[in-house]
């Protein structure tokens, strides 16, 4: 998304973020979800498959970075995309408010979260916490965390195709849950909500 902001190609946005620079915060959520025919797979298993769309979607993204120079390039591309931004497939256009840059002194630590991406093995994390019986969490039986290897470097070739190059351990918390461990994040007034939320952010 935010090489489509600067008019970046996929291979020019992954160079313009180099591992271990930058400092990235994903936090949000969707008031509904459906499921829509994709298409009728008849060559292999005779099988209808279908695709998950979410709408009426809110997300934040919090970009860091120690040079303000790249963060105000970043935020004028956002103000002004080059390519119009997508969430999910090419037709779910975003609508971007970008508020004004400010400058973090130092961010918080935080157990309690919710709609939120963190880095890393939140359950397994908890879990040895949890074991050394020095401490309690809560975690929703219904929606835990999930943590997944997400792709987050690719290799180019010469021909245009990527390779996968690197992979990371995500956790995704979809409801308020209280961990026994806290993670780096920052606490964002949201103007639209009215409310104050608390966002991981880590390496990119």
């Amino acid at each position: 998304m935010a090489g489509a902001a600067l008019g970046l190609s996929a291979q020019d946005a992954q160079a313009y973020f180099p591992a271990g620079e930058w400092e990235i915060g994903v936090a949000g959520y969707s008031n509904g979800q459906f499921k829509d025919l994709w298409k009728y797979d008849d060559f292999k298993i005779g099988s209808i498959l279908l695709r998950e769309y979410l709408f009426d979607n809110y997300f934040l993204l919090v970009y860091g970075h120690e040079d303000a120079a790249k963060i105000k390039q970043l935020r004028q591309a956002f103000t002004s995309p080059v390519y119009a931004l997508s969430c999910g497939n090419s037709d779910s256009i975003c609508t971007v408010r970008v508020h004004d840059m400010k400058v973090i002194d130092q961010t918080t630590e935080s157990g309690s979260m919710r709609a939120c991406y963190a880095e890393g093995d939140l359950i397994d994390s908890s879990l040895q916490e949890a074991a050394k019986g020095t401490t309690s969490f809560s975690i929703r039986t219904t929606s835990r965390p999930v943590a997944q290897d997400l792709p987050v470097r690719f290799e180019y070739m010469k021909d245009g195709i990527r390779m996968l190059k690197e992979r990371r351990h995500i956790s995704y918390i979809q409801f308020a849950t209280n961990l026994p461990i806290a993670v780096k994040g920052i606490n964002y007034q949201d103007p639209y909500h009215e409310e104050t939320i608390f966002i991981p952010v880590f390496p990119l």
